[in-house]
C-alpha cells in the first residue's frame, strides 16, 4: 500500500523503477527496510515514512527498470 500511495505522490521519482507498469523488485526491497511510524486513527499530511530516505537507500541499491 505504501508503495501505492509513493507512486501517487513521488511518481516522477519513483519512474526509473517501474517498467511497463510493473514496479521493480528493488522497491519492495527497499520498502521492507524502511522504519514506518504508526498511524493508528489520526489524519496525516504525509506518509509515514522518511521518503527522502527510501530513495537514497533505493539509488544506493536498486537497481531501475527504465
Amino acid at each position: 500500500m505504501m508503495i501505492r500511495l509513493l507512486n501517487e505522490f513521488a511518481q516522477e521519482q519513483l519512474a526509473p523503477w517501474i517498467k511497463d507498469e510493473e514496479v521493480s523488485d528493488a522497491v519492495f526491497r527497499t520498502m521492507a527496510t524502511i522504519p514506518m511510524e504508526w498511524i493508528g486513527h489520526t489524519e496525516r499530511e504525509d506518509l509515514p515514512f522518511d521518503v527522502e530516505e527510501f530513495f537514497r537507500r533505493l539509488r544506493e541499491g536498486g537497481v531501475q527498470n527504465g
